[in-house]
């Protein structure tokens, strides 16, 4: 009973990333594509994002940098910039994000917050707190959350 629990279990978890694996490639002429509709360009972003690596990195800069693709759609900068959380470390990523928090779009400079805190450094608190200066502003709470988030990732020594 006990092996059979752990078999069903392994194959709950690992098969479906096999049999439903994300074909980057297509994923990505989709994105480019500037038919595509913005609906499926925010799905592709989300599906394609967590893999993490250099292509994807590029081609996440490719469309907050190309107003042609993204044609200044909150929906699409916001999941583009939400997608640069699986890059921390990353220089380039971390210019986006900082880019972010300038926008004229809500959304876009709230998830650039958030993004911030969990790929920001300690260089960018300074960056976070003119946001903190309207108490009563979804900026202010989201640049005190990312504040917060990067000192806890910080070690002490850094501060």
């Amino acid at each position: 009973m006990k092996k059979t629990v752990i078999m069903f279990t392994f194959c709950l978890l690992f098969i479906p990333t096999v049999v439903f694996a994300v074909d980057f490639d297509k994923s990505r002429d989709l994105i480019l594509e500037r038919t595509t509709p913005w609906r499926e360009k925010v799905k592709l972003i989300d599906e394609i994002a967590p893999i993490g690596n250099e292509k994807v990195l590029d081609l996440l800069i490719t469309v907050y940098d190309d107003g042609e693709l993204h044609f200044g759609c909150p929906a699409i900068l916001y999941h583009t910039v939400n997608g640069l959380r699986y890059f921390q470390g990353n220089k380039r990523a971390l210019q986006i994000v900082r880019d972010g928090i300038n926008s004229g779009e809500p959304e876009v400079k709230m998830i650039s917050l958030e993004v911030l805190g969990i790929i920001g450094s300690i260089e960018d608190v300074d960056r976070l707190k003119p946001f903190l200066r309207n108490k009563n502003s979804f900026e202010s709470y989201y640049a005190k959350t990312a504040i917060d988030k990067i000192k806890t990732r910080v070690p002490r020594s850094a501060l």
